[in-house]
């Protein structure tokens, strides 16, 4: 790399010269140069197209032996430039001119200069860059010009480097996510492009798909670009969509714009402008969008969009929506007014404290009738939440709190529920008894206690009665199918005071201790302890209205407090089975059995008995006088302890079943295990205090694959006990209790009543699909960041939504099948088919679909079908609903660069424009 200091004093590339022989050289062109420069600014007329270079003393460059000049050099080069060729670099002394060959390289401040052959002319301050051609015809070292964040490849460049301007050939910049292409341009000292016979594109190869094309444009780097007539040419063919001028936005930071509507016709709402509005670039940390929609029918809509971002505090995005829909025949039109917000906060954390917002809530039809996404219309249940969260330490004990602020909504039943707040406060399991700064070793230092509070207050608009027909009143052996919910009141501000007099507010405290030792080396013990306490805020006093013949409740506020108390003694063991086959020259090797029982011994005082006073005693239930203890805290946010003693033994049994086989194949005698039953459950318990129903219904579960690709899950559970009919109507059973007698019958080999049972089968025919989904889902994780955050999460949970041209197809399937009876009660079965897949057609093609089929109903459910072709710098995208109430299709397509997001053609006949 060779430099020049001011003009610069120039060094042969030959090592031939001699260290004495290049000092003479070097005084002798610095005498020269100067002579010539004062001459040339005498005598030479100045250049009508470059600035001309003004008087300048030289210096001469430090070496080993000389000493710098102190003499600083004055003038129009204000810094140093350095130059470097990798065949030679010749100098003309008469003309001034240096010529470098061979990937040839000059760098002058921020721009830097690279090409196969630069000519630099020290008399008129210019230089000139141009390709060459290598033995094969192949054009080589192409001009390529950087200044700051500008970079231009061109076919010939000429650049004054005094003035800042310059005349290009054949240029290829880009602005933005855009790329100019130019026949001859001409830059002024502002870098403001003038640029002839242009093209404008956001296709990144040499000769692009598509391209804006117009005589002139000009172009303001990290602003504007700024054309004449132009049209759009797509695949060099002409098109006669274009306009008198256009204007394009080419910003390095974000900035304000008008946001273009989507215009069309709806059946029920006439014809339309949506989504159009403005933007709002506040800062380079805070975007806002304000958009509206409006019919020629009335309906009209406003949104507020928004992102912010604080570096390495946090980051998040909202957006505010309200509808005004008109909808049915003039005259007789329905108005229904809506909103929608969705608000999500998520922080960088970097202490121990963390603020996290996710809102999605609305009126209850607002997705129903307003919105495109087909999750958002499948979905009745919308959850929002508000958290922070903290820890601390005192001593060795480590603390955990938050608050929480809660909402969770049901647009099928209308039920809203908040949570306002939700504290809770926790302690680490703690040892007492083990020495400090080292791991408990026996059953004593084992000894652990932890602590958790949560504090809640709940508001709902579901309103609980405050009176009970005696004939609705059902003990827990009792079934009915009369029974009426209370429907939910609408929350609006007319029914708030109902809603908040009916809050619920209430505190639990609960303090585990809990120990493990072995027992003969192989059995785990674990002895436990649990005390739980609840406070309430309010309670119910129950008389009976002999009048009425109801049971009348009445609400009492005050302090409260219900306590409760739990002991449990566990047991597991682990148990190994294996059968060997022969001498084991076979391909199967061996089968092995594992066994994992447990048993766990329980009690639980009964809490309802006066001498701990919490139940209401002796309280009359129906007309007959019978008299029972009732729990006054009923519908509480806290339950308060159950009533009865519990003597509880419990026990489940767990197995797994697997196969060790030689690989094929493979003479180094490897072997390789084979899962049969991945896992095969069986779990009940048994209450030896109880009177009555002591044995606890039964479940079990089996999960296993066949065929290394078909996932089966089964899991059901048996209920011990007969039913017995207290009234029918027309043959049909719709009263029944259920009697402590067993159902078993040996004899018969009946073992109880199936009530519920549930069999899904799953399987992804493609195995490459499995594996991409788990190394996609991989990169996701990995890829993980604060900002991007919700957009990966949306990514995992909707797969369906993003197309993967890698995979040449698959074919997803699940079957699901679930039974259910209760005594005598009709049963219930319902049976489903839900598939999915998709083909690659060729490399840029892929049609995927996605459907269900209801057995029962005898009908599909939600069907899309969708076909997509990459067009590299554009996207095209059918998609098709061809039945059921979202009935409708789409087509677009449109640059995939979102400077040119408007650039599309759209059809869209959503399910509401039919």
């Amino acid at each position: 790399m060779k430099q020049i200091d001011g003009l610069g004093t120039f060094a042969n590339q030959k090592r031939t010269f001699g260290l004495t022989a290049l000092r003479h050289f070097c005084l002798l062109i610095f005498c020269f140069f100067a002579i010539q420069v004062a001459s040339a600014q005498v005598s030479s007329p100045a250049d009508s197209t470059v600035t001309p270079l003004p008087s300048d003393t030289s210096g001469i460059a430090a070496d080993s032996t000389v000493a710098a000049d102190t003499l600083q050099p004055t003038g129009d080069i204000k810094t140093t430039i350095n130059y470097s060729a990798r065949d030679s670099i010749r100098f003309n002394v008469r003309t001034q001119e240096i010529y470098l060959y061979g990937d040839a390289k000059i760098e002058y401040g921020d721009i830097t200069l690279k090409a196969d052959t630069i000519e630099i002319n020290w008399a008129n301050n210019t230089l000139t860059a141009r390709g060459g051609v290598d033995s094969t015809g192949r054009t080589i070292g192409t001009p390529e010009f950087t200044e700051g964040a500008d970079n231009y490849v061109a076919e010939n460049i000429r650049y004054n480097f005094v003035s800042r301007k310059g005349i290009i050939s054949g240029i290829v910049t880009q602005q933005g996510e855009g790329y100019i292409h130019g026949e001859r341009v001409k830059k002024n000292e502002l870098d403001e492009l003038f640029i002839r016979r242009a093209k404008y594109t956001t296709c990144n190869l040499p000769d692009p798909h598509f391209e804006i094309s117009a005589p002139k444009i000009k172009v303001i780097p990290g602003d504007k670009l700024i054309s004449g007539p132009f049209n759009l040419v797509i695949a060099d063919i002409p098109t006669p969509l274009g306009f008198a001028f256009g204007m394009f936005p080419t910003p390095r930071t974000r900035s304000s714009g008008i946001v273009m509507p989507v215009y069309g016709e709806a059946d029920t709402r006439g014809f339309f402008l949506r989504d159009g509005g403005y933007y709002w670039a506040v800062s380079d940390y805070l975007g806002l969008q304000f958009l509206g929609n409006i019919y020629t029918k009335g309906s009209w809509g406003l949104s507020t969009q928004g992102t912010y971002r604080k570096r390495y505090a946090y980051s998040g995005s909202f957006n505010l929506r309200f509808n005004n829909t008109k909808s049915g025949t003039e005259g007789l039109e329905d108005t229904r007014k809506e909103f929608w917000v969705n608000w999500s906060h998520s922080p960088q954390t970097r202490k121990n404290g963390r603020f996290a917002v996710s809102i999605n809530a609305g009126s209850s039809s607002f997705n129903t009738l307003n919105s495109f996404s087909t999750d958002a219309y499948l979905s009745n249940a919308f959850n929002s939440s508000i958290s922070y969260s903290n820890r601390f330490s005192i001593g060795q004990a480590q603390f955990n709190y938050g608050v929480n602020l809660r909402q969770s909504q049901n647009t099928s039943t209308g039920t809203v529920n908040f949570t306002l707040p939700d504290i809770n406060l926790g302690m680490n399991r703690i040892y007492p008894f083990a020495p400090a700064g080292s791991a408990p070793k026996n059953w004593l230092q084992k000894i652990g206690l932890s602590y958790n509070f949560t504090a809640t207050n709940r508001i709902s608009n579901e309103i609980p009665k405050d009176i009970y027909a005696f004939d609705n009143i059902i003990t827990p052996d009792e079934v009915s199918v009369d029974e009426v919910r209370q429907p939910n009141i609408p929350f609006n501000f007319q029914n708030l005071p109902t809603i908040l007099s009916n809050a619920q507010a209430g505190a639990r405290h609960t303090i585990p201790v809990s120990t493990s030792f072995s027992l003969f080396n192989y059995i785990n013990v674990s002895p436990s302890l649990n005390y739980e306490e609840v406070w309430f805020l309010k309670r119910q006093v129950y008389t009976w209205n002999a009048v009425d013949d109801t049971l009348n409740a009445r609400t009492e506020q005050g302090f409260y407090r219900a306590y409760s108390g739990s002991a449990s003694l566990g047991f597991s063991t682990r148990l190994y089975g294996m059968y060997r086959f022969g001498s084991g020259n076979g391909k199967v090797q061996a089968i092995r059995h594992v066994i994992n029982p447990s048993l766990s011994l329980g009690y639980r005082p009964d809490f309802s008995d006066p001498v701990f006073g919490i139940y209401q005693q002796d309280v009359q239930i129906d007309r007959a006088g019978t008299l029972q203890r009732v729990n006054p805290f009923l519908g509480s946010v806290y339950s308060a302890p159950a009533a009865g003693k519990s003597g509880s033994v419990s026990f489940s049994l767990n197995n797994n079943l697997e196969m060790k086989v030689r690989e094929e194949n493979d003479t180094a005698q490897t072997f390789k295990k084979v899962s049969l039953l991945d896992n095969f459950g069986i779990s009940t318990s048994y209450n030896l205090a109880a009177d009555s129903f002591a044995l606890s219904p039964i479940n079990w579960n089996a999960r296993t694959r066949i065929l290394g690709q078909i996932d089966i899950n089964i899991s059901g559970t048996i209920d011990p006990y007969q039913y017995a009919i207290l009234d029918q109507r027309d043959g049909v059973v719709t009263r029944q209790r259920r009697v402590n007698a067993y159902a078993f019958d040996w004899k018969s080999r009946k073992f109880g009543q199936l009530s519920r049972t549930t069999v899904s089968l799953s399987t992804n025919l493609n195995p490459q699909a499995l594996k991409r989904e788990q190394q996609t889902r991989e990169a996701l994780d990995e890829a993980r960041t604060p900002e991007n955050n919700e957009e990966i999460n949306r990514i995992q949970q909707n797969p369906d939504q993003y197309v993967d041209f890698n995979i040449p197809w698959s074919f997803r399937v699940s079957y699901n099948l679930s039974y259910s009876r209760v005594g005598y009660f009709d049963s219930s079965v319902r049976q489903s088919l839900s598939f999915s897949g998709d083909l690659s057609i060729t490399e840029k093609w892929k049609l995927s679909f996605t459907s269900a089929y209801d057995f029962e109903a005898k009908d599909f459910g939600f069907t899309t079908i969708s076909i997509n072709r990459d067009l590299h710098c554009w996207t095209m995208a059918f998609n098709w609903i061809p039945f059921g109430q979202r009935q409708s299709y789409t087509f677009d397509l449109r640059a995939q660069a979102s400077l040119l997001q408007d650039l599309k053609l759209s059809r869209r006949r959503s399910w509401y424009d039919r």
